[in-house]
């Protein structure tokens, strides 16, 4: 059985984030913005391929379930370790390898909602071959798991952008620019009360461009390929199923933020 998990609202905003090193033009608080781009992300000095983020959160004791890097240029070999500290005790941390070749993040996910005062990651990837690490987003917060997960009609893929020229003599040119990976997901049955709390709330946010983290199943062994953190669009409207129990039909379509 699959648990769908989805997270929207990024306590990583609420934080004041220092580390351990940085280059001067990429600071730390780079990776709240929704763009995840090099170019605007945190990145420690160069040669430094070991250095740990803080995150000190403005109201202690907020809920976290999960935890997550994207676009990352860290290698398979890197090892994450997260760890949550709530009133000066650490009470939870896990060791994540580095991301999958193509994939860019790791996403961590706790059990149950951890309260947390600050959370640290610690990166260590001493075979990067850029000498350095680059980290253009980041999203630390709760997450609804829904009663009922994404029907099996969802669908994932990759969704290139590239330029085609075909010359006179048929020689064709193609040029990538961009390869985000988009999930359409479906939900055949969402709970009443999960509508207006949460379903309704990713409808109602979608606008404004905010990055949103879907994971179709949190339980399973593949979350660092499945996992989408990105906008959301195609917002469908909100289905009745037959009954008196007020269960809606939903769905979205979520793409990778570059």
């Amino acid at each position: 059985m699959t648990q769908t998990v989805i997270g929207w609202v990024n306590l990583a905003k609420l934080a004041t984030i220092t580390a351990t090193s940085s280059d001067d033009a990429l600071p730390p608080e780079n990776m709240v913005n929704e763009i995840g781009s090099a170019s605007t992300a945190w990145q420690t000095a160069a040669g430094v391929t070991n250095a740990t983020l803080t995150f000190t959160f403005d109201d202690p004791g907020l809920p976290i379930r999960t935890i997550g890097l994207f676009r990352t240029n860290l290698t398979a070999q890197a090892q994450i370790t997260a760890t949550i500290t709530l009133d000066s005790v650490e009470t939870w941390t896990e060791t994540l390898a580095g991301p999958a070749v193509g994939y860019g993040q790791v996403v961590f996910i706790t059990a149950e909602a951890e309260n947390a005062d600050s959370l640290t990651i610690e990166i260590d990837d001493p075979s990067n071959p850029d000498a350095f690490l680059n980290v253009p987003l980041v999203f630390i917060g709760d997450a609804w798991l829904p009663t009922y997960s994404i029907a099996p009609s969802s669908a994932d893929t990759w969704a290139p952008e590239v330029n085609r020229l075909i010359t006179r003599g048929g020689q064709l040119y193609q040029t990538q620019l961009a390869n985000p990976r988009a999930l359409a997901f479906e939900f055949g049955a969402v709970d009443r009360d999960e509508a207006h709390t949460a379903a309704r709330e990713i409808n109602r946010l979608a606008a404004l461009g905010l990055n949103v983290l879907v994971i179709p199943d949190g339980d399973g062994d593949y979350v660092k390929y499945e996992a989408v953190f990105g906008t959301i669009t195609n917002c469908r409207p909100f289905g009745y199923l037959p009954g008196a129990s007020g269960t809606r039909t939903w769905g979205a379509t979520v793409t990778e933020r570059l």
